[in-house]
């Protein structure tokens, strides 16, 4: 639901002021052609194919590589067949020495063993997609979920809020603690996960950080996406913020970091996984997309960069000079529980729409070099 309304307002809205001056009616937003039209619209918003940068053309290895797979979806054999030709790409061809695994994961459970036919849904769902990636991907990864299927993640997989530092970065997991039932618009972060993601924050001010969520900041897709923005502004150390969600292959630059949205790939009209390339100065991601007709996965024409500030490439220096090989150090985590259903959620549904009209003010018109 939330793709579809920020399909609406800020994609519409946009493209409206641009050409018009002036926004659609609620009436035009929400009708069957409309919808069609105005999601066709978004897709003219992601990283288009281009022609190779030279910050791209950087010559030798990159430290190590870093696999973001997104939204897998997996609910069939298609979806399973996607992300099965994903993963072993990563693991036998591409060599990744992490993978991240950002949400939206798994609505599939066929064929466990009859002792667990009787677990919970959730738990059958983990317990399958767990054996999957075991099979399929080689380790290490790192999972969190999304708000489609979130629930008795932590059954299986252990806490939804950890970090871990690899190769010199500090990696920060999160996944929002409560929804409302079939509302995925009034995800929250409950006020002991805010305090715990702002210490973690500040006890890794030194590395250069990714903060990894599900739900968007940037466009803010839940109500807690303005204090997680703003919490990131206030902490130079992270160099982007990485999530799904959309299914569309974005990004918007914000002060010292960007948010990237990874595509989806088990569900999207580009199915694709994007693969950081980790240098000392610089990150080059690259995306790599599942062609529908033939069933394989080829690397797109698009580049990617995050650069890293001057004042973390030291550091990293420094952790490659140790000789230790790449692992997971520096760990810390949550305590461990479930995710909460909570209908008074309901009533925070107009913050969002709220602080998307304010993104699209702020950010939507400035990317277009048109001023509100």
């Amino acid at each position: 639901m939330i793709r579809r309304f920020l399909y609406h307002v800020l994609f519409a809205a946009i493209l409206f002021l641009l050409k018009t001056g002036k926004c659609l009616a609620q009436s035009q937003l929400t009708s069957g052609s409309g919808v069609q039209s105005l999601a066709q619209t978004a897709k003219k918003f992601e990283i288009a194919p281009m022609a190779q940068p030279s910050w791209a053309k950087k010559a030798g290895m990159p430290l190590f590589k870093v696999a973001w797979v997104s939204d897998m979806h997996l609910r069939d054999e298609p979806s399973v067949k996607a992300s099965k030709t994903a993963f072993n790409m990563i693991r036998d061809e591409l060599k990744a020495n992490l993978t991240l695994i950002t949400g939206d994961n798994c609505d599939y459970y066929k064929d466990l063993p009859e002792k667990e036919s009787k677990y919970p849904v959730g738990v059958k769902r983990h317990l399958w997609l767990k054996r999957f990636l075991e099979k399929e991907l080689a380790k290490p990864y790192a999972i969190i979920p999304g708000d489609n299927w979130p629930w008795d993640f932590e059954k299986v997989f252990g806490p939804q809020k950890y970090s871990f530092d690899f190769g010199g970065f500090h990696f920060l997991m999160t996944a929002t603690d409560a929804v409302a039932p079939q509302r995925d618009i009034t995800s929250v972060f409950y006020d002991d996960t805010k305090e715990w993601i702002k210490n973690d924050l500040k006890l890794n001010a030194d590395k250069p950080s990714f903060f990894v969520l599900h739900e968007t900041l940037l466009p803010p897709s839940f109500p807690d996406a303005e204090w997680g923005a703003a919490t990131l502004n206030e902490n130079p150390c992270v160099i982007a913020a990485l999530s799904g969600h959309l299914h569309l292959d974005l990004e918007f630059p914000q002060g010292t970091w960007t948010q990237f949205c990874a595509p989806s790939i088990g569900r999207s009209h580009r199915p694709a996984f994007k693969l950081l390339n980790i240098y000392v100065d610089q990150i080059i991601i690259e995306s790599y997309e599942l062609q529908k007709d033939t069933g394989k996965i080829i690397k797109a024409d698009k580049w990617q960069r995050i650069e890293i500030p001057r004042k973390f490439q030291s550091v990293i220096k420094k952790r490659y000079k140790t000789g230790k090989p790449l692992a997971f150090e520096n760990v810390r985590q949550m305590p461990i529980r479930p995710k909460v259903s909570d209908k008074a959620l309901m009533s925070r549904c107009q913050e969002v729409e709220n602080a998307l009209s304010q993104f699209i003010i702020k950010f939507g018109l400035s990317k277009f070099g048109l001023t509100p």
